[in-house]
């Protein structure tokens, strides 16, 4: 290549200092621009990462409308108004590339009609599961497939309170806590722990696996914040790790995409992946299974996902888009009303220790078609117990009927837990 590339970054935190490390290593390409907030930020990270203090901008226009760039990188966060400036950016004859998974799953649909109005590109393989290439994976490598389902654990803070809590035998509120003080979680973790993060990546996902748009709203999502030590112990003692997995099922008329708990058999691969890491399972019509594991954030491994981006658009033969990059999906995903699903569930009860109260159980569970695999009784003291048992499959709306007949007997305490079982 003749020339170098010129790119400009918009924001430069955490990856963007990563993706600085790993360009350094590229000669072919130029970071001609950063906008940073304010001057006195822009000082402090040009002096961390040995940069000039010229090159970096708090007029963000300065990075936008700079014909010299070819290649903008958004790494600075926010929805409306960064989608105000990618569209600039576009209009102005740039590529894009970004990590910002709010922003794509939110407002999709505007940023990638304007890259094929203004003919750019926009590539975001950073904004699903940081440093594994899930979106080059289905876009390119999977192209020649249906892709009929995929489960992951997309979200490591959830991944890593969950993992903890097994092994430390510690609640969730206590690990929570000790997440924040790590930096594994937000002062705020709504976004992670009641699973937005995720659904976010599932819409993303699905759209891919679909052909079509899809609208985040509709995306089933239950967190973790329920999720108790007792439930961590049962799921042990049957032989499962409990996750909470974004799940995408391709293969009928509705696509079922969803974020929830889910109680993982051991011998599947997702069961063995502890702390923040992320995994993804894909299943294709041709390729059977694959599984893809590793760092689902931070700064290095997200960067090499952003500058893998980079370097796909710079080797681009010709200024049209990329077709294999191109996501402006023109018609609507129908999504299965969480309704209609089908689910096995481990649900775990209080209940008075006394005579018929099994039997009462048993009859409720019959009149809505419920058969169960086991029942397991105990923690019994004076006239109180807990049972524990898991049932086959069934839709997700006769599931919520037991549990409201099983809130209205007497004989029935409470209704602990309900969590779904792979």
């Amino acid at each position: 290549m003749s020339s170098k590339i010129k790119i400009g970054l918009l924001g430069c935190g955490t990856v963007g200092s990563g993706l600085v490390k790993i360009l350094n290593n590229h000669k072919q390409v130029e970071i001609a621009k950063i906008f940073v907030r304010n001057e006195k930020r822009a000082k402090q990270i040009a002096k961390d990462l040995a940069l000039d203090l010229a090159i970096f901008t708090w007029n963000i226009d300065d990075v936008l409308t700079d014909s010299s760039i070819s290649i903008v990188v958004e790494l600075m966060g926010g929805v409306d108004q960064t989608k105000k400036h990618l569209i600039k950016a576009l209009e102005n004859g740039k590529d894009i590339v970004t990590a910002n998974k709010d922003l794509l799953a939110l407002e999709g649909d505007d940023l990638f009609a304007a890259a094929e109005k203004y003919k750019r590109t926009i590539m975001y393989e950073a904004a699903v599961a940081g440093g594994i290439p899930i979106i080059t994976t289905l876009k390119q490598s999977l192209a020649a497939n249906k892709i009929i389902c995929l489960q992951g654990i997309l979200n490591g803070t959830t991944n890593y309170i969950l993992d903890v809590m097994k092994k430390e035998g510690k609640p969730f509120a206590e690990v929570l806590m000790a997440a924040q003080e790590l930096g594994f979680a937000e002062a705020d973790p709504t976004n992670d722990i009641d699973g937005h993060d995720a659904a976010y990546k599932v819409a993303i996902l699905a759209s891919i696996i679909s052909g079509k748009r899809v609208d985040v709203n509709k995306v089933y999502r239950e967190g973790i914040s329920k999720i108790t030590k007792m439930d961590i112990n049962s799921a042990q003692k049957r032989g499962y790790e409990i996750k909470l997995l974004g799940m995408i099922f391709n293969n009928e008329d509705k696509l079922d995409a969803r974020v929830h708990p889910v109680f993982v058999p051991l011998d599947n691969p997702l069961a063995s992946v502890g702390m923040e890491n992320n995994a993804i399972l894909v299943k294709g019509d041709a390729s059977d299974t694959i599984t893809l594991i590793g760092k689902g954030a931070g700064s290095l491994p997200t960067a090499s996902s952003v500058a893998g981006d980079i370097m796909i658009l710079i080797s681009k033969e010709s200024s049209e888009p990329n077709p294999l990059q191109i996501s402006n999906f023109t018609e609507a995903a129908e999504l299965k009303n969480i309704d209609e699903v089908e689910n096995s569930f481990y649900i775990r009860i209080s209940m008075h220790d006394k005579l018929g109260v099994l039997r009462d159980l048993g009859e409720a569970l019959f009149r809505h078609n419920a058969n169960v695999k086991f029942i397991d009784q105990y923690d019994v003291h004076g006239s109180e117990a807990h049972a524990d048992f898991i049932i086959d499959p069934i839709q997700e709306k006769e599931l919520r009927a037991i549990v409201k007949d099983l809130e209205a007997m007497d004989s029935i305490k409470a209704v602990e837990s309900v969590i779904r079982v792979l």
